[in-house]
C-alpha cells in the first residue's frame, strides 16, 4: 500500500512539474509571436492604406463575378416539331396496337 501511495505521489508531482513547465513556455508565447508577425494591422500607425479602386477596376471585379450565359439548344422549327410530333403518335399507335394483340413483353423490351 505505501508502494502504491508513493507512485501516486510520484505521478502528481510529475504532472505538476509538467503544468509549470507548460505555463512558462505559454508565457513566453505571446512574446515570440510579436516577433513573428510581420504584416501591420490595418489602423496601426505606418500601414498602408487600401488603395481606392478607380471605375475600371471596379467593372473588372463585377464581370469577373457575373455568371456566364449558357448556351441553349437550337431552337426546331415548326416542321421539325410537327414531325416528332407525328413519330411520337405513330409510336404510340404501334405500342396500342400491339397490346391489343396481346404483345405486351415486345412493348417492354422497345423502351
Amino acid at each position: 500500500i505505501a508502494r502504491s501511495k508513493e507512485q501516486k505521489a510520484q505521478k502528481a508531482k510529475m504532472k505538476e512539474e509538467q503544468e509549470d513547465a507548460t505555463d512558462k513556455v505559454d508565457a513566453g508565447l505571446d512574446d515570440i509571436l510579436g516577433l513573428l508577425d510581420f504584416r501591420k494591422k490595418p489602423g496601426e500607425v505606418g500601414a498602408e492604406p487600401k488603395p481606392k479602386m478607380d471605375e475600371y477596376e471596379k467593372i473588372h471585379r463585377e464581370l469577373n463575378f457575373e455568371t456566364r450565359a449558357k448556351p441553349q439548344d437550337r431552337l426546331k422549327t415548326d416542321e421539325e416539331i410537327a414531325k416528332d410530333a407525328m413519330e411520337e403518335l405513330e409510336e404510340l399507335e404501334r405500342k396500342r396496337q400491339a397490346r391489343m394483340r396481346g404483345e405486351e413483353g415486345d412493348d417492354e423490351e422497345e423502351d
